[in-house]
C-alpha cells in the first residue's frame, strides 16, 4: 500500500525594522525596540496516495490578517497547483509580533510584501522535502500550566484579570478548569527527520509582560513567546522537527497566580516545561490510518450584536482618549460610569455600530486519514473546542484557532452570560461560539462520509 508523504520547512520571519506590536491597545504606542526571540514560519506538506495535498502553515504572529493571508493563500495555490482550501495558515498568536493591520506604517507594508513571498517559497521547500511516512497520534495532559482567565471574586462577582487593582474584590478561584489536553501527531518519515506536531491552548502573552516587569518598562521586544522556546527545546532534546498549532485558547492564559506561589512570567522556562510534557507524551503514541486527505470550507452568516448601539457617543469619547494615552486604567475609570467596562469595550461598541445585521464567518476543515482538523478564524473558547473534538467522529481531532483570518473572540454562551472582556470585544451576538463549533463538526463529518 502506498504511504502518506510528509515534508517540513521553516524560515525566519523576524522583522528587520521597528514595527508596531500586536496584542494590546494602541499598537502604534508599542513600537518594537529589539528582539528577545526570533520569529519563524513553519510549513508541513502532506500528500496522500491519491495525490491530494494539504499545506499546514504556522506563523509566529498574532493572526493571519486579511491584509496578507488571502493573498498568500492565492499565491501559494497559483504557484504550486494546490487548491486554496488546502492551504491553511495559522498564527501562534504571540503578542510580541507585528500588527499586520497597520499597513500605513512603511515597516509593516514592507514586512507584509516580503512575508507573502516567503510563505510561497516555504511551501515549495516543504513540498520538495516530502518523504514516505506513517502517522502516529496521542495525548498528554499538563498540570497548572494554563487557566481560564475568568475569576470568581470573594464577593461572588465574576470578572477577568483585575490587573492588580487593589479596589477589586480578591480572587476566590477560577470559574472552571481549563482544557489541559495536549494533542500530539508524529509523522515517522523514511530517510528524513520525523515531524512532531503539537496542538495546545494557552495565550502566548508572556514575553510581552516580561519586557515590562524585568526592568525594561515601556520597551517592547519582538518575541515568539513560549512557543519559540518550546520549539527549540523539543528539537534539541528529540532531534525531530517541531510545529506548534494553537488550540481553542480564547479564554485561556498561561499559568495562574492562584496555582503558583508566584506569578511566573519566564516564557523560556515555561516553553521548556511544556516541552517536557510533549516529549513524555510522544513516547506513547499509537499508529493511525493516513491514506486519505480531504479539505473543505464553509461560510456562516452570523448575526451581529446591536444591543449597545445607544452607547456609541460615550464610547467614541473614551476610545479617542484611549488612542491618545494608551492608559488602560485611566480610560476604564472614564468608561465605567457610562456602563462601558473598558476602552476595549468602547472599541467593540463602535465597531458593531458601523456594521449591518450579520457578517460572514468562513471556516475550514481538513482530514488526514483518521485525523480531523477544524480550522477557525477566531479565538475560540475551550468548551467549544472540546465540543468539536468530542463530536467530530474522528479518533483524533485538532483545533487550529487564529487560522485563515482574523475574527477576534468567539466566546461561549456562558461567557456572554457572566460578562467578560472577550464578550465585550465580540461583534457577534451570543451563540457565535456554539454556531461555529456546530459548523466545524458538520464539515468534519462530511469529509469523513465522503471518504
Amino acid at each position: 500500500m502506498e504511504k502518506l508523504l510528509a515534508g517540513y520547512a521553516r524560515t525566519d520571519i523576524t522583522p528587520t525594522e521597528s514595527v508596531p506590536l500586536a496584542g494590546y491597545g494602541n499598537t502604534m504606542k508599542r513600537m518594537s525596540q529589539g528582539v528577545l526571540d526570533p520569529m519563524a514560519a513553519t510549513c508541513i506538506a502532506l500528500t496522500a496516495p491519491d495525490g491530494n495535498t494539504v499545506l499546514l502553515f504556522t506563523l509566529d504572529i498574532i493572526y493571519p490578517h486579511d491584509t496578507y493571508a488571502p493573498e498568500a493563500r492565492r499565491a501559494i495555490s497559483c504557484r504550486w497547483g494546490i487548491p486554496t482550501e488546502a492551504v491553511i495558515i495559522a498564527g501562534t498568536h504571540t503578542h510580541s509580533g507585528p500588527d499586520m493591520d497597520r499597513l500605513e506604517c512603511p515597516a509593516v507594508a514592507n514586512y507584509k510584501a516580503a512575508l507573502v513571498e516567503k510563505l510561497t517559497e516555504l511551501a515549495g521547500a516543504a513540498l520538495s522535502d516530502r518523504k514516505p511516512c506513517h502517522m502516529e497520534c496521542g495525548k498528554a495532559y499538563n498540570e497548572k500550566m494554563n487557566y481560564i482567565r475568568h475569576y470568581v471574586l470573594e464577593n461572588g462577582d465574576i470578572c477577568g484579570d483585575n490587573f492588580g487593582d487593589p479596589s477589586v474584590s480578591p480572587y476566590r478561584g477560577h470559574v472552571a478548569e481549563p482544557d489541559r489536553e495536549i494533542r500530539i501527531v508524529k509523522f515517522c518519515r523514511e530517510g528524513g527527520k520525523d515531524i512532531l506536531l503539537t496542538n495546545w491552548q494557552a495565550h502566548p502573552s508572556m514575553a510581552s509582560t516580561i519586557a515590562t516587569e524585568h526592568g525594561r518598562a515601556g520597551r517592547p521586544y519582538i518575541s515568539s513567546d513560549y512557543i519559540g522556546a518550546c520549539r527549540d527545546y523539543v528539537e534539541q532534546q528529540s532531534g525531530m522537527h517541531f510545529a506548534f498549532f494553537l488550540g481553542a485558547a480564547g479564554n485561556i492564559n498561561s499559568r495562574s497566580r492562584l496555582e503558583w506561589e508566584q506569578d511566573t512570567r519566564d516564557h523560556r522556562e515555561y516553553g521548556k516545561l511544556l516541552g517536557d510534557y510533549i516529549l513524555a507524551g510522544a513516547e506513547n503514541l499509537q499508529p493511525m490510518a493516513a491514506t486519505k486527505i480531504g479539505y473543505t470550507e464553509a461560510t456562516l452568516e452570523a448575526p451581529l450584536n446591536h444591543t449597545e448601539d445607544h452607547l456609541v457617543p460615550q464610547a467614541a469619547v473614551i476610545y479617542e482618549e484611549w488612542l491618545k494615552t494608551n492608559d488602560y486604567r485611566h480610560c476604564a475609570a472614564l468608561a465605567v460610569p457610562h456602563g462601558i467596562h473598558s476602552p476595549y469595550h468602547a472599541g467593540g461598541i463602535l465597531t458593531k455600530a458601523k456594521l449591518g445585521q450579520s457578517s460572514p464567518v468562513t471556516m475550514g476543515a481538513c482530514r488526514v486519514g483518521d485525523l480531523g482538523i477544524g480550522v477557525f478564524p477566531c479565538e475560540m473558547f475551550d468548551t467549544n473546542g472540546i465540543y468539536v473534538r468530542e463530536n467530530s467522529g474522528y479518533p483524533m481531532t485538532l483545533i487550529f484557532s487564529c487560522a485563515n483570518g482574523r475574527q477576534s473572540y468567539f466566546p461561549s454562551k456562558a461567557a456572554f452570560a457572566h460578562g467578560c472582556y472577550e464578550a465585550d470585544m465580540c461583534k457577534y451576538a451570543p451563540g457565535i461560539g456554539e454556531a461555529t463549533a456546530e459548523l466545524g463538526v458538520a464539515m468534519l463529518k462530511k469529509l469523513r462520509e465522503e471518504a
